[in-house]
């Protein structure tokens, strides 16, 4: 039902999006050609996109981890994931990028094996308190859920609570370490 929905709404073929199978845009009678932005276009840097634009997010090389950090190379472009544009949910296209999630430090929000969508615009970690964060660690980059201490420290915890992994971060050290917001995730479920 779910896949008929969104190819009756937003034109994607079920096919596609079940089994990766034939062209990702269903034919439909009636309607105009999609246009699919880049980070480079200018109406994504002049966030002038009209709602139910497409754009295409970088998908990242390298992973990161829902646990220790691991490596993510952004610089290094796997594929492209086509979104439709929501300026509530996806604020900075042209600063977003996606990675792999691996380990499970974040379940039941984020599942090992997903991709989270990083929004690198929205690094100030005072405007993050309670938010899903990707944080720089040990030389790799991790996913928690960001909180505050007493004595200026800041606390990023996993939202698994069977998950030791807990990290501390001074006042100093913070803001370099804010990657950026995790504006959404998808994961497959079994």
């Amino acid at each position: 039902m779910f896949f008929l929905a969104v190819e009756h709404v937003h034109g994607i073929s079920r096919a596609w999006l079940e089994r990766g199978e034939g062209e990702m845009m269903a034919a439909r009678p009636g309607t105009t050609e999609v246009k699919f932005y880049g980070a480079a276009d200018a109406a994504v840097k002049a966030r002038r996109l009209e709602p139910g634009a497409y754009f295409l997010l970088p998908l990242v090389s390298g992973e990161v981890a829902a646990g220790p950090g691991a490596a993510v190379h952004e610089r290094e472009i796997e594929d492209y994931i086509p979104s439709i544009y929501q300026r509530d949910w996806c604020p900075h296209p042209a600063e977003t990028i996606c990675v792999r999630v691996v380990g499970t430090s974040m379940e039941s929000t984020i599942h090992d094996g997903g991709i989270v969508a990083v929004d690198r615009a929205q690094r100030d970690p005072r405007r993050l308190v309670g938010k899903v964060v990707a944080l720089r660690r040990d030389g790799g980059v991790t996913v928690k859920r960001l909180t505050t201490a007493e004595g200026g420290l800041w606390i990023a915890r996993p939202d698994n609570p069977q998950s030791p992994e807990t990290l501390v971060f001074r006042d100093d050290e913070i803001v370099d370490a804010v990657v950026g917001k995790v504006v959404w995730s998808w994961s497959r479920m079994s």
